[in-house]
């Protein structure tokens, strides 16, 4: 939706800008951060507001950026108490009253997604009382759920302390929709992947965009996956020196980035909000020969860390049609 990016960046910049005088530390929080909706359905999304600053928030507005691969734009109305609503002409936003300290507020959020859809869609809301602690980030659509985890097969060192790794990846659709073919992979040039080996899993045919300067990524390419089933094959990695962990194989291209996934049912985009199994470390044995095979957590707020916006718009803008076939 190219058409949208100018209103996008008008909206984040204010935010921004109201954040950097803001009074008051606003969370946001919703039980519903995966919601399935069909085509031409309705989701009603609880959003609930605590000021947990000792003094009342800033008055400032609720944001709010639906992004799909497609055209039509899926709807939002706000209810609640005082307070909720009403939605701005420019149909992102909702003004955000002043809370006490320790005050709270409840709003619904009712989304409904277009007749005829086919792709999946991720929504953001924040406020421009505080970014960093207000980003949501809520899936809606048919949603997949891909997991990934890995087993250590065989681990050496040469003398001259290279490193040498061979791990079986297992990916399991533990979701409901079936999905197509997908990569899990690794934007780091250190280690050396090598899929030549007997049972070797396919190359990534995917490039990484880490500081939107693209180059080939690293790692699996996996079959298609119906609801229930799995896929594994083998990876061997080398690294030049001696490391407790080779990569982190990742559905996602970088962090924040959404995971977006084909489905198989009708050719349309699938969004997968599960980030917690979407990333397996490739580690080395650790004491006394364990394996520890647990992904580090990257939190879902990074990109509130930029401050001014324009990065996460950039961000969003180059996610444009990130489809692994």
């Amino acid at each position: 939706m190219p058409c949208l990016y100018p209103r996008l960046i008008a909206v984040v910049l204010a935010s921004g800008m109201a954040t950097a005088h803001a009074a008051g530390d606003v969370e946001i929080s919703t039980p519903t951060l995966a919601a399935p909706v069909a085509p031409g359905a309705s989701v009603a999304i609880p959003i609930h507001f605590h000021n947990i600053d000792a003094q009342p928030s800033d008055v400032g507005e609720v944001y709010f950026f639906i992004y799909d691969h497609g055209s039509t734009p899926w709807p939002v109305a706000v209810s609640g108490p005082p307070g909720c609503g009403p939605i701005s002409s420019n149909g992102y936003s909702f003004p955000m009253v002043s809370l006490p300290a320790g005050g709270t507020l409840d709003c619904v959020l009712t989304v409904t997604r277009p007749a005829g859809s086919i792709d999946d869609a991720a929504m953001d809301v924040w406020t421009s009382v505080d970014f960093n602690n207000s980003l949501l980030r809520i899936g809606l659509g048919r949603l997949a759920d891909i997991a990934l985890s890995n087993e250590l097969v065989s681990y050496s060192t040469d003398p001259d302390g290279t490193t040498h790794g061979v791990f079986r990846v297992t990916a399991r659709n533990v979701g409901s929709t079936p999905v197509g073919e997908f990569d899990a992979m690794t934007c780091s040039h250190d280690p050396t992947f090598d899929n030549a080996i007997e049972g070797g899993c396919a190359p990534t045919i995917s490039q990484c965009a880490r500081g939107f300067i693209p180059f080939p990524a690293q790692g699996a390419h996996l079959p298609a996956l119906a609801p229930g089933e799995e896929t594994s094959c083998l990876i061997s990695v080398r690294s030049a020196t001696q490391v407790p962990q080779f990569g982190v194989l990742s559905l996602d291209q970088e962090p924040d980035w959404n995971v977006w996934l084909i489905g198989t049912t009708t050719g349309g985009d699938v969004y997968d909000p599960y980030e917690a199994n979407n990333q397996t470390a490739l580690m080395a044995p650790g004491p006394a020969g364990s394996v520890v095979v647990a992904a580090p957590t990257l939190s879902p707020f990074a990109l509130a860390l930029l401050g001014t916006g324009l990065l996460f718009t950039a961000a969003w803008a180059s996610r444009s049609r990130r489809r692994t076939r």
